[in-house]
C-alpha cells in the first residue's frame, strides 16, 4: 500500500466508480433499517458507521478527553494472549514477566481474548453501539486482537505491548515521565525513504502498533477505531451490495488485509489523520538538519504526512503526542540506551491465525 496517495481507495475499499453508489446513501440507508442500528436503539440514533468523524465525534461525546498536564499517563500494561498466565500453554514468559519486573507500581493486567473481547462489548453496547457491532463481524482472532487493544487503551489508558516484547527501560523513564504535556507515545516501524519506496510492504512510512501508550479518551485513539468502524461497515455493506455492484458492471469488493483493515497501516493513517485535523498544532523538532536531505515519497498536500516524520533520530513531539523513531519500540541490543524502550521479539505468533 502506498502512503498517503492511495487513502481514498484504503478508506473506500471499493472501486472508484463505486463512489456514484456512496452518493446515493445506500449503505447508510441499508444500515438504518438493520438488525446493527434497530436493536441498538436508543444508542444508535444519530450513528453513521460510514462517516469516521461522525462516529469519532460519538465516541468523544461518551468518554470526554480531560487534557489535564498535572496528572499522569495512568499506570497500566495492557497484554493479551488466548490463554492466560496460569496456563502451561502460555507463551514468552521471561518477555511477559519483565513488564511487571522493572515497572513496580504498575498495573499489568493480562487478558484472555476472549476475555478483552467481552469487556469492549460490555462497555460500548449501551453507549456507541457501532463500535460493539465493528467486533462482531470481525472473521479472525488478530483483526479482534487489534481492535480491543485501541478500545482498551483507549477506555483506560496506559502502555499496550505485544506478548512478545520485552521492556528495556522502565516506564518511568519515557518520554512522558520528564514532560507531562505528553499524553501519547508511538514509535515509528518504518521509513523507506529511497527511490523504491513504493515496493516495500509498509509503504513510505508506517507506525507500528505492537506497543503504544496513551492517556485516556485520546482522541488519536478515538479516531483509529472510527477508521476501523468505516472500514468493516463499508466491508460488510460492500458484501450485501455485491451484485448490484456486477449488474452496474463495477468491480466487486476490495479485499482488506489485517494491516490496512485493523493493523499498522490504518493506526498510521489515523494517526496522520488525527494530527491533519488539530486545529492548531505545534510540533518540536530537535533534528535540526534532518529535514535538508533529500527526500523520496509520494506527492502529497497534506500538512502533516510521511514528510513530517522521515528520518527522525530524536522524539518529535505534535500537540500532546510523541512520535519515537523506529529504534524506540524496536530494540536490538546494540541501541538499548538513547531513546529505546522495548524490544520486540518478531515471534510473529499471529501469523498462525
Amino acid at each position: 500500500m502506498r502512503y498517503a496517495s492511495n487513502v481514498g481507495s484504503v478508506l473506500t475499499l471499493l472501486h472508484p466508480k463505486v463512489e456514484i453508489v456512496k452518493d446515493r446513501n445506500l449503505y447508510e440507508e441499508a444500515y438504518l433499517q438493520s438488525p446493527e442500528y434497530l436493536n441498538n436503539t436508543p444508542f444508535s440514533v444519530g450513528s453513521n458507521p460510514f462517516d469516521a468523524d461522525v462516529t469519532t465525534r460519538r465516541i468523544m461525546e461518551a468518554f470526554p478527553y480531560v487534557a489535564n498536564y498535572s496528572e499522569p499517563i495512568e499506570k497500566n500494561i495492557l497484554q493479551m494472549w488466548k490463554v492466560g498466565p496460569e496456563d502451561p500453554e502460555f507463551p514468552y514468559r521471561p518477555e511477559f514477566d519483565s513488564w511487571t519486573e522493572m515497572n513496580p507500581g504498575y498495573n499489568h493486567v493480562h487478558y484472555t481474548n476472549a476475555k478483552l473481547g467481552e469487556y469492549v462489548l460490555s462497555v460500548f453496547n449501551e453507549t456507541v453501539p457501532e463500535v460493539a457491532e465493528t467486533l462482531k463481524q470481525f472473521p479472525k482472532l488478530i483483526l479482534e486482537s487489534d481492535f480491543t487493544r485501541y478500545a482498551w487503551i483507549f477506555l483506560n489508558g496506559g502502555v499496550y505491548a505485544d506478548l512478545d516484547t520485552e521492556c528495556t527501560e522502565p516506564i518511568d523513564n519515557w518520554p512522558d515521565a520528564h514532560d507531562r504535556s505528553i499524553h501519547a507515545l508511538i514509535a515509528m516501524e518504518s521509513d523507506y525513504n529511497i527511490p523504491e519506496w513504493d515496493e516495500m510492504n509498509t509503504g513510505r512510512l508506517q507506525f507500528e502498533n505492537w506497543g503504544f501508550k496513551f492517556k485516556k479518551h485520546h482522541p488519536a485513539l478515538a479516531r483509529t477505531i472510527a477508521n476501523v468502524v468505516k472500514l468493516t461497515f463499508n466491508q460488510q455493506a460492500c458484501r450485501k451490495f455485491e451484485d448490484k455492484f456486477k449488474h452496474m458492471g463495477l468491480d466487486s469488493c476490495h479485499p482488506l488485509g489485517v494491516i490496512e483493515w485493523t493493523g499498522p497501516g490504518v493506526f498510521t493513517q489515523s494517526m496522520v489523520d488525527f494530527f491533519n485535523k488539530e486545529k492548531r498544532l505545534e510540533i518540536r523538532d530537535f533534528d535540526f538538519y534532518r529535514t535538508k536531505k533529500e527526500i523520496f515519497g509520494p506527492e502529497t498536500d497534506d500538512f502533516v504526512s510521511y514528510r513530517t516524520f522521515t528520518g527522525i533520530e530524536s522524539p518529535l513531539i505534535l500537540n500532546d503526542v510523541c512520535v519515537l523513531p523506529p529504534r524506540g519500540f524496536q530494540c536490538q541490543d546494540e541501541m538499548i540506551g538513547k531513546y529505546c524502550y522495548m524490544k520486540h521479539k518478531y515471534y510473529g505468533g499471529w501469523k498462525n491465525e
